[in-house]
């Protein structure tokens, strides 16, 4: 994609939405790279030729960052040695809650899921507890912990759209019904669990595709005077399976 006006500075790893042009170029596409300034590569398997298209009103863009997983990853959160780097989120001050500004470091850098655990993109379509574990006993790797508060968070999403294998990451607006779902992990164990009864639920929505996120996570708690706000920051996996 070329143009004019588009800034490219640090667009690689955030998702480029496109409306009005041909279909197949109509979507969430992840950016993979910007090689020059007015320049970005994105994924799109299922594009179409466009060319001598003049661009008007009814072409439109948005660029969003982490909206999705990038195809060969993308690595949001350096290192920054043992200890990590600060991140810093700060809230201007509302008519309801004041302002804060906290900081946070993210854990899990290095996760390593254990043999025999779940896989975010092979959710099991019939109701079962589904267990994803970072157990070294079992050869997995839980990660660099970084804050007081680690454990986990397991999400999800589902879609009753039609789906086409050429854009598998793709998440269309449900049609009729859908599905959400998060569980917490306990703090300091290596396993959490999606409960049968939860899977049963996601399964009765008929979905055409599951998106599951895994990831291993810092919490921060902040009092703001009011209430409290929760800031969350991690590594983890993302999959999608169709049934």
């Amino acid at each position: 994609m070329v143009g004019e006006t588009f800034q490219t500075l640090g667009a690689t790893g955030m998702y480029l939405t496109l409306a009005g042009f041909l279909q197949g170029n109509n979507g969430n596409f992840p950016i993979v790279g910007a090689p020059a300034e007015t320049t970005i590569a994105i994924y799109n398997p299922g594009a179409v030729v466009e060319a001598g298209v003049a661009p008007d009103a009814n072409h439109i863009y948005s660029v969003t960052a982490g909206a999705g997983p990038i195809p060969g990853g993308f690595d949001f959160l350096p290192a920054g040695g043992p200890d990590g780097l600060d991140i810093t989120v700060t809230k201007a001050a509302g008519p309801v809650a004041p302002g804060f500004t906290a900081t946070i470091r993210a854990s899990g850098e290095g996760l390593t899921l254990a043999a025999g655990s779940a896989l975010p993109h092979l959710m099991p379509t019939t109701a079962q507890d589904v267990p994803f574990s970072c157990a070294p006993a079992d050869g997995g790797d839980c990660g660099l912990s970084r804050g007081v508060i680690v454990g986990w968070v397991l999400s999800g999403r589902t879609t009753d759209a039609v789906v086409s294998p050429a854009s598998p990451t793709s998440m269309p607006t449900p049609v009729t019904q859908y599905a959400t779902f998060t569980c917490l992990g306990q703090l300091g164990l290596a396993t959490v669990t999606l409960p049968q009864g939860a899977l049963t639920a996601v399964l009765g929505t008929s979905p055409t595709r599951i998106e599951t996120r895994v990831i291993r996570i810092t919490a921060n708690v902040n009092a703001d005077g009011i209430g409290l706000s929760r800031l969350i920051a991690g590594h983890g996996f993302v999959g999608f399976t169709t049934p």
